[in-house]
């Protein structure tokens, strides 16, 4: 079940914080390079975030989350991350395909971004119909790719 999440709460935002360590703990590994934002956060970093939360429940335990901001003109899907007892359960296209019917209004773009070398999610945002339209050099060796599609 997807749901809205109030991560103002600071046990919701702890319970994020137990998905996402590990979640981008592995893709740090993946592209070597742990400088990823929220392999840093902290419960109040959460509570504290601009970013609406969706969060995929089974049995009332948080499986991943998907975090946006949203402007007039689009989106920017910031997170989206799973737990890695979960992955390749369907949990990241159930929070995706949620996000993009249920929250995306009109024909509005959203962006997403991740590590170039992260050639997992560059091809499951492929496979939602997201284009690349570019890299970005956060130090030597290594890139981000911003991709984009619209909904």
């Amino acid at each position: 079940m997807i749901v809205h999440l109030d991560h103002t709460d600071p046990g919701t935002a702890a319970k994020l914080l137990k998905v996402q360590i590990p979640a981008y703990r592995m893709e740090a590994e993946l592209i070597k390079f742990d400088g990823i934002p929220p392999l840093h956060d902290t419960v109040r970093t959460i509570q504290g975030s601009r970013e609406s939360f969706l969060g995929h429940l089974e049995n009332e335990r948080l499986l991943g989350a998907l975090a946006y901001e949203q402007t007039n003109d689009h989106y920017v899907l910031s997170r989206l991350f799973v737990g890695p007892a979960y992955f390749r359960q369907g949990v990241a296209s159930s929070l995706l395909q949620f996000f993009l019917n249920h929250v995306v209004r009109e024909s509005k773009p959203v962006t997403v971004t991740t590590g170039t070398a992260n050639l997992p999610a560059i091809s499951f945002y492929e496979k939602w119909g997201f284009t690349k339209i570019k890299e970005i050099t956060v130090e030597q060796g290594i890139s981000l790719t911003m991709l984009q599609t619209i909904h």
